[in-house]
This record gives C-alpha cells, structure tokens and sequence, in this order.
C-alpha cells in the first residue's frame, strides 16, 4: 500500500494545497492532495548547500496518507495513527516525524542535551552491572 518500485512522489505544483501547519521552530508543513490517487502528501521544505552560496530549497513530499471512509490513516508505522483533521495529522508529524534543528553548539541547551546524554549512557551502563553476578 505504499510507493511502487519505480512509483515517483509528486511535486509540489502536482497537488492541491489542502492545509498549511506552521510549527513551534517556524518552519511549515503542508499537506497536499493528489487528486489522482486521493494521497494526501505531507511536505516539507528541504534544503541543500545550506549556508553556501549554492543554497537552495524545494517543498519534497515525504509520506501520504489514504482516507478510510471517515478518517485518514498512515500506513508509515504499526499501529497505522489515524486522525481527524488536517491539523491532527500536521501535530503528529511535528512531534514524531519531522528532524527538528539541534541547539546551537555552545548554548546552555546543547550543553544541558549533551549532559542528558552521557547522563542516560552512564546509568544505563551501571544498570547493566547490577546484573552481573
């Protein structure tokens, strides 16, 4: 139920724009219908030669979702997530699916994250000794 070998995603010009979500980072999806196939695309904007003076963007869909009857539902994960409303499905993806920018090096966020994680990576560690005899 998915793309077929050979199968290509439409373009953004190859949709009909049905909702447009901006996140908490002020990047946008949106979500687009082909009407050919009654997919509905999630897009986001991608980026290439970031901070070069080749730099450049594109709107690429990502994953679709298919319409049941009386919700639309995502065959992207087990269980398939199914929502109600363009909006659902555009939290979702900011919360679950969307890569978010990572602090900045030197801000007291990335040291916080980078001391959460030698955190975790220590305590795990020691959890797997108590097991040892």
């Amino acid at each position: 139920m998915g793309i077929k070998f050979g199968e290509t995603k439409p373009g953004i010009l190859d949709v009909s724009i049905e909702f447009e979500y901006e996140m908490h980072s002020g990047e946008t999806l949106m979500l687009g219908l082909e009407k050919s196939t009654d997919r509905l695309y999630v897009f986001e904007w991608e980026v290439v030669n970031e901070g070069t003076p080749a730099e450049a963007g594109d709107w690429i869909a990502g994953r679709f979702l298919t319409f049941n009857g009386t919700k639309w539902v995502s065959n992207n994960t087990r269980p398939n997530p199914t929502f109600e409303t363009y909006e659902d499905i555009c939290l979702y993806w900011s919360r679950n699916m969307v890569l978010h920018p990572t602090p900045s090096r030197g801000s007291k966020e990335y040291e916080d994250s980078i001391l959460n994680g030698y955190i975790c990576e220590m305590s795990e560690g020691m959890a797997s000794l108590s097991h040892v005899g």
